[in-house]
C-alpha cells in the first residue's frame, strides 16, 4: 500500500507541468476573445467578438513549439542583380508593441514609419495584419505599407507585403494569370524584407485594389464593393446574409452619382440572385459583365473556394456599362489536391453553374484565352525563375523550395483539371418512335450535324421540343436540314447546340481524410454531368424512322467525340437549366422614321435591332427623354430638339459594341441634358461609352442646358470628329476618356468650362478652333499623350492645360488673349508629377501670362513666337524644368 501511495504521488507530480500547461492556454486563449458588445448595423442588433492578446500567446508559447523562427542580422546592402528588391522597414519600438498587441483589433490603425531602399528613406504608415484568425494566432502576417499621396513606389500608394514562404506563391500566378488573360489584377512582385535591419526574408508585394488599378486597366473610376463579413471590430450579421443585404458590402466610392448608401446596382444584382424566376438569369447576365465568365473560369483552374458564400468578394461597378466585373483578392486554395473540382460556393456562383449558357462560355473563354495563350506553361516558368533567383534569399530555403514545388505541382493539377474538362466530349442517346434524346456529357456545347436513319432521310423533319411534352407544338422550333440517302445534315447557319450541365450532388472524386470534414461540410461542389436534349422527328408519309447514330462536331476542346447508344450511366444534370427552357430572346425589331417624331418616353434600341431615320427627320423629345442605341446607325440630316421648350430632353446615346462604326453625318442636337439609365451616368448631351469607330461629321452641338459635356466619349477607340461645332456647352464641349481617335476642323465656342478635354486619352486633335472657354481651351489630363498640329485657341480663361503625367506635342498651335498661355500642374496625386510637352513653331501671344508651372511640371518650347513682353517662369527657367530653344519675338501678334 505504502508503495501504491508514493508511485499516485510521483504520477501527480509528474503530470502537474503538463496541467498547468494546459490550463495555461485554455485560459490565455479564452482571455484572449474579450469586449463582446452589442452593436445596432443598419435595425440589426449584433454580437461583435473582438480578439486580443492572440499574437502574444503564440510568441510565447506556440511559435518555439510549432516552428523554431530563424533570426538573420545582415547587412543591407543594394540587391544584386535577379535577386529580390530589398526593403528595410523602420518602426519605434513602442510602435511595434502597440502593433502586437490586442490583435486583429491594433490591426485596423495606422502607424507611422520609415521605409528605405538602396539608402533612401521615406516616410509611410503601416499596419499589421493577418489574413485571417489563424494568421493572427501564428508568426506571419501582412504588413501594409501606405506612402504619402506624391511619394509612391512605382506608382504604388498602398501596397501589401505577405510571406512569400508562408504561402502567398500560388496567389502571385493567380495575379499574373489574371493579367495574361485580360482580367484586372493586382501587379506582384517578390521583395526582401528586412524590419529595423533584420531580416524578415521573402515576401510578396501585391497592389492594393484600389481606384490606381482600376485606371491602369482602362477603367474609369467606379465603385469597388467589397464582399467581407471578416473584418475585426465591425458589428456583422450571419454569413448566409451577404447575397441578400446590399449593406453588408463595404464600397469604395471613386466616381458615380450613388451616395454611400444609396447602391440600387448591386441591390438589383443581389435581388436577381435571390429571384428563382426563368427570368432572373437573363437580368443577371446583363448586370454581368462579358469577362465574368473568363474570371470565374480562373477561380475554377485555381481551386479557390475561399471566394465562398460569407466573404471575399471584389466587383467593380463600372460607370460606363453599368456593370459588374470581378475582381481577384486575397486567394486561398481550399479544394484538395486532384482533379475535377470547380468553385461553386457561394448563391451567385451556384446560379450562374445552373445556366449551361453560362458554362459553355466560361470554357470557351478558358480554352482561347488560357490553353491556347500558354498561360500554364508561362506559369511554370515563373515558378523555375523564382526557385532559381530567390531560394538563397529565403530565411529556411529547405521549406520555401519545398512549398515552390509544392505549388509547381499544384498548378499542373489544376491544369489538369481544366484539361480533362475541356477534352471530356461524349454524346450518348436514345433512340425512340417519333423522335430521340440526346445526352451531352462536355466542358461546353457540343454541335449536332447528322443524324443516321433506319430509312430514306428524303422529306424528314426535324425538330426541337422546347417544351419537353413529346409532340411538335408552337413553342418547338424546327431545323433547317438536308439529306443524303439515309443520313440528315442539320444544315442550320449556327449549330445546334447540346449543352452540358452541372450536377451539385457529389464531386468528382471524395477528399483526402485531413480534408473531408471541411469538404463535405461547408462547401459545395459541382462536377460535369449529362444534360438531356429531346428532338422530334416525321417525314411527309407520316411514317417515322428510327435514329440509328448520331454525328457531332467539337467546338471546345480537342478531344473527339464519343457516341454511343442508350442513357448514360454517369450523373444527369437535375438542377442544370436546359437552355430551352429559358425565355426566347425576343425577334428584333426594325424602327422606321421620317418626318416630324415626338417622344414622349425613353427608346432604347437592343443590339440586334434596326434603327433607320430618313434624312430631314425631327426628332422632339419630352423632357428627360433619351434615345439609347446600342446597335449600329448610320443618319443623316437628322435633328434632336426639345418637345417642351421649357425643360431639355435627356441624351442620345451609342452604348456598347454593337453601337460600333455607327456614323453621324450633317446632324443637328440641341437643348439636351444628361441622363442616368440603368445604374449608368450619361454625362453628355451626345455620349458614346465602350462603341468603337464612332464618327461625326458635320454636325451641331448647341445648348445643352444641364450635364458636365455636350459631346462625351468613354473608353472608345479610333473616334472621329470632322467638321463639327459645339455651342454654348454648360460644361465641357468634347469630353473624352480612356478613348483615342481624330478630332479635327472643328469649332468649339463658349463653353462654360473646358473646350477638349483629354484623360487618358490619345486623340490627335489637327486644324481645331476653341474661342472663350470658361476654363481651359484644351485640357490634357492624366497620361494623355496626343498630338495637336495647327489648332487656334483664343480668348480662353487658360489656353493649354497640362497636367497629372501628360505629355502631349504642339505644332504650330496659336494661343492667343488668354488669361494663362500654357499651365502644367500636378492635381492627381496618382500620377507622378504634374505636366509635360512639347510646343514647336507655336504662337503664345497677347496672353495675360504665357507660361505657368508648378514644381512638378517641365515645358519645352521649340521655335516658338512670343511677345517683347514674354517672360518664363524663374524657378523654372533656374531648374531647367524650361527650355527654350530659338525663342522669336515679335512685336505685334494680330
Amino acid at each position: 500500500m505504502r508503495s501504491q501511495r508514493h508511485l499516485l504521488r510521483d504520477v501527480f507530480i509528474l503530470t502537474l507541468p503538463a496541467v498547468g500547461v494546459v490550463v495555461y492556454l485554455v485560459v490565455a486563449t479564452a482571455a484572449s476573445f474579450y469586449n463582446v458588445e452589442i452593436k445596432n448595423f443598419h435595425g440589426y442588433l449584433t454580437r461583435n467578438v473582438r480578439v486580443a492578446g492572440a499574437d502574444v500567446i503564440s510568441r510565447l508559447v506556440l511559435n518555439p513549439a510549432v516552428r523554431p523562427v530563424p533570426t538573420a542580422y545582415l547587412p543591407l546592402s543594394p540587391p544584386q542583380p535577379g535577386s529580390a528588391r530589398r526593403y528595410d522597414l523602420r518602426i519605434r519600438g513602442d510602435v511595434l508593441d502597440s502593433l502586437a498587441s490586442a490583435l486583429p483589433g491594433s490591426g485596423e490603425r495606422w502607424h507611422s514609419g520609415n521605409l528605405i531602399e538602396n539608402g533612401v528613406s521615406q516616410q509611410v504608415e503601416v499596419r499589421h495584419r493577418g489574413q485571417d484568425l489563424g494568421n493572427f494566432v501564428f508568426r506571419r502576417k501582412t504588413w501594409k505599407i501606405k506612402t504619402r499621396q506624391r511619394e509612391l513606389i512605382d506608382g504604388y500608394r498602398v501596397i501589401n507585403l505577405t510571406s512569400l514562404e508562408g504561402g502567398r506563391l500560388s496567389d502571385h500566378l493567380a495575379f499574373m494569370a489574371a493579367s495574361m488573360i485580360g482580367l484586372p489584377a493586382s501587379r506582384s512582385r517578390v521583395v526582401h524584407l528586412y524590419l529595423n535591419g533584420i531580416d524578415q526574408g521573402l515576401y510578396l508585394q501585391e497592389e492594393q485594389i484600389d481606384e490606381s488599378l482600376i485606371r491602369r486597366y482602362g477603367r474609369m473610376p467606379g465603385d469597388v464593393f467589397y464582399g467581407e463579413l471578416s473584418f475585426p471590430n465591425e458589428a456583422k450579421l450571419g454569413s448566409n446574409d451577404l447575397f441578400w443585404n446590399p449593406f453588408l458590402w463595404r464600397k469604395k466610392s471613386s466616381f458615380n452619382r450613388y451616395s454611400v448608401e444609396h447602391r440600387p446596382h448591386l441591390t438589383e444584382l443581389l435581388d436577381l440572385i435571390a429571384d428563382p424566376s426563368l427570368q432572373s438569369w437573363g437580368g443577371l447576365h446583363e448586370l454581368l459583365d462579358d469577362d465574368y465568365a473568363a474570371y470565374f473560369g480562373l477561380l475554377s483552374y485555381l481551386g479557390d473556394q475561399h471566394t465562398d458564400r460569407a466573404h471575399n468578394h471584389k466587383l467593380y461597378f463600372s460607370p460606363l456599362t453599368g456593370k459588374f466585373e470581378g475582381l481577384l483578392w486575397n486567394l486561398e486554395v481550399l479544394i484538395p489536391e486532384g482533379v475535377g473540382v470547380e468553385t461553386s460556393a457561394n448563391a451567385l456562383f451556384v446560379k450562374l453553374c445552373r445556366d449551361p449558357r453560362f458554362l459553355d462560355r466560361m470554357h470557351r473563354a478558358m480554352d482561347e484565352r488560357f490553353m491556347k495563350a500558354h498561360v500554364p506553361a508561362k506559369l511554370f516558368a515563373e515558378v523555375e525563375r523564382i526557385l532559381t533567383s530567390y531560394s538563397g534569399e529565403a530565411l529556411d530555403r529547405h521549406a520555401f523550395e519545398a512549398h515552390a514545388k509544392w505549388v509547381r505541382a499544384r498548378v499542373a493539377g489544376r491544369l489538369d483539371t481544366v484539361r480533362s474538362t475541356l477534352g471530356v466530349a461524349d454524346l450518348a442517346f436514345e433512340p425512340e418512335d417519333g423522335g430521340f434524346a440526346a445526352y451531352a456529357r462536355s466542358a461546353s456545347s457540343l454541335s449536332l450535324k447528322a443524324l443516321e436513319l433506319d430509312a430514306s432521310a428524303d422529306g424528314v423533319r426535324l425538330w426541337e421540343d422546347r417544351d419537353f411534352d413529346g409532340s411538335v407544338s408552337p413553342g418547338d422550333r424546327e431545323l433547317g436540314v438536308r439529306a443524303d440517302g439515309s443520313t440528315l445534315y442539320v444544315d442550320e447557319e449556327e449549330d445546334v447546340p447540346l449543352y452540358t450541365g452541372r450536377d451539385f450532388r457529389a464531386p468528382y472524386h471524395e477528399p483526402g481524410e485531413q480534408n473531408k470534414d471541411v469538404f463535405t461540410q461547408f462547401r459545395m461542389y459541382t462536377r460535369l454531368a449529362y444534360l438531356r436534349s429531346p428532338f422530334l422527328l416525321a417525314d411527309r408519309s407520316g411514317v417515322t424512322p428510327r435514329v440509328t447514330g448520331l454525328r457531332a462536331v467539337r467546338t471546345v476542346g480537342r478531344g473527339p467525340v464519343s457516341v454511343h447508344e442508350g442513357a448514360p450511366n454517369g450523373y444527369v444534370a437535375e438542377l442544370s437549366i436546359h437552355p430551352w427552357r429559358f425565355p426566347v430572346p425576343p425577334e428584333p425589331r426594325e424602327y422606321r422614321f421620317r418626318g416630324t417624331v415626338e417622344l414622349t418616353r425613353t427608346l432604347v434600341i437592343r443590339e440586334k435591332d434596326r434603327f433607320e431615320a430618313e434624312p430631314g427627320t425631327r426628332f422632339l423629345l419630352g423632357p428627360g427623354v433619351s434615345i439609347v442605341l446600342k446597335s449600329r446607325v448610320d443618319l443623316s440630316r437628322i435633328t434632336v430638339e426639345r418637345l417642351d421648350p421649357e425643360q431639355p430632353w435627356g441624351a442620345f446615346i451609342l452604348q456598347g459594341a454593337g453601337a460600333s462604326d455607327s456614323r453621324i453625318v450633317g446632324s443637328t442636337m440641341r437643348g439636351g441634358s444628361d441622363a442616368v439609365l440603368r445604374h449608368v451616368y450619361y454625362s453628355g448631351m451626345f455620349s458614346a461609352h465602350h462603341a468603337d469607330r464612332v464618327v461625326l461629321e458635320n454636325c451641331l452641338f448647341a445648348d445643352n442646358l444641364s450635364g458636365d459635356d455636350t459631346v462625351r466619349f468613354g473608353r472608345c477607340r479610333g473616334l472621329r470628329i470632322a467638321g463639327c461645332r459645339v455651342e454654348g456647352a454648360n460644361g465641357d464641349a468634347i469630353d473624352c476618356d480612356i478613348s483615342d481617335g481624330v478630332i479635327s476642323d472643328t469649332v468649339i465656342q463658349r463653353p462654360r468650362n473646358d473646350g477638349i478635354d483629354l484623360m487618358t486619352a490619345n486623340v490627335d486633335l489637327e486644324r481645331n478652333t476653341v474661342r472663350n472657354a470658361g476654363d481651359k481651351g484644351i485640357s490634357f489630363g492624366e497620361s494623355a499623350n496626343p498630338e495637336v498640329i495647327d489648332c487656334k485657341i483664343i480668348d480662353c480663361v487658360m489656353g493649354i492645360g497640362v497636367k497629372d503625367g501628360s505629355d502631349p506635342t504642339l505644332r504650330r498651335v496659336e494661343i492667343f488673349g488668354c488669361r494663362v498661355g500654357v499651365s502644367g500642374y500636378d492635381k492627381n496625386w496618382r500620377y507622378s508629377g504634374g505636366g509635360r510637352g512639347s510646343l514647336v513653331d507655336c504662337k503664345l501671344t497677347q496672353n495675360v501670362k504665357d507660361v505657368n508651372l508648378d514644381s512638378g511640371s517641365s515645358l519645352r518650347l521649340v521655335r516658338c513666337e512670343v511677345d517683347a513682353r514674354f517672360e518664363p517662369p524663374a524657378d523654372a527657367l533656374a531648374e531647367g524644368r524650361i527650355d527654350i530653344v530659338d525663342l522669336v519675338m515679335i512685336e505685334d501678334a494680330r
